[in-house]
């Protein structure tokens, strides 16, 4: 969004030509900040979806760079060693699902323990306003196939199942995680290559191993080629 500002305190930039594994944009992680203490985004109030986009390209063993990271004054990783979680060049993504600004300002800090902090990307989705916020429950979103287009899930709230709609303005891949609120990733699916235009797919609120998932609000994410869109859902069962 054109219209954001934001800024860094402390850091350096660094690019590289290391290739990561992932379903990411790969250009994302050749470049970093590193060593940077605090990051703010100025944006509406509101609910946000907060993506964080990390990888570890130079250490290769554990305990080399370790650091807890906070959005809005919550701690949402701790002692985090991206070697020890995910491995050396593997793109890793910390989903903050319901981050709440209030006074105008999205606040991440990453707070040094051992060597650096490092952020590779960080993506956000406005959930909700919170001022006269009604839910679409008709998903009457107009699709334009110039763009991309998410609508809501419908019904929302629902029990059981749902229906995902979308529009995609090219051939592409496509891919959709399911989260809880606490960040969790509880589902995914890959829909793999479809063409342009309308698309729709129901979902049964399945964990990964089958299990049905409890009440609650939880976050879809849909992921393309440069593209990633997040909307909440309510499941009440």
């Amino acid at each position: 969004n054109s219209n954001l500002e934001y800024g860094y305190l402390d850091g350096q930039k660094f690019q590289n030509t290391n290739t990561t594994s992932g379903s990411g944009d790969p250009a994302i992680f050749k470049s970093e900040l590193n060593g940077t203490a605090e990051y703010r985004i100025r944006v509406p109030n509101g609910t946000y979806a907060v993506f964080l986009m990390m990888s570890e390209n130079f250490f290769t063993a554990v305990g080399k760079r370790v650091f807890d990271i906070s959005v809005q004054g919550t701690v949402v990783e701790k002692n985090l060693d991206l070697f020890a979680k995910v491995g050396k060049g593997i793109q890793y993504q910390k989903v903050v699902p319901n981050a709440l600004v209030t006074e105008g300002m999205l606040d991440i800090h990453f707070m040094s323990l051992v060597d650096n902090a490092v952020i590779n990307g960080i993506t956000i989705q406005q959930i909700s306003t919170g001022v006269n916020e009604s839910s679409n429950l008709n998903n009457s979103n107009s699709a334009n196939p110039s763009q991309w287009n998410v609508g809501q899930n419908y019904p929302n709230p629902f029990n059981g199942s749902t229906v995902i709609s979308f529009t995609i303005p090219q051939e592409q891949s496509v891919s959709v995680e399911f989260f809880d609120m606490l960040g969790r990733m509880v589902s995914e699916r890959n829909l793999g290559t479809m063409q342009l235009g309308e698309h729709s797919f129901s979902w049964t609120a399945k964990d990964t191993d089958g299990k049905g998932l409890s009440s609650g609000a939880y976050l879809y994410v849909v992921h393309g080629r440069n593209f990633t869109s997040a909307k909440k859902m309510v499941l009440i069962q």
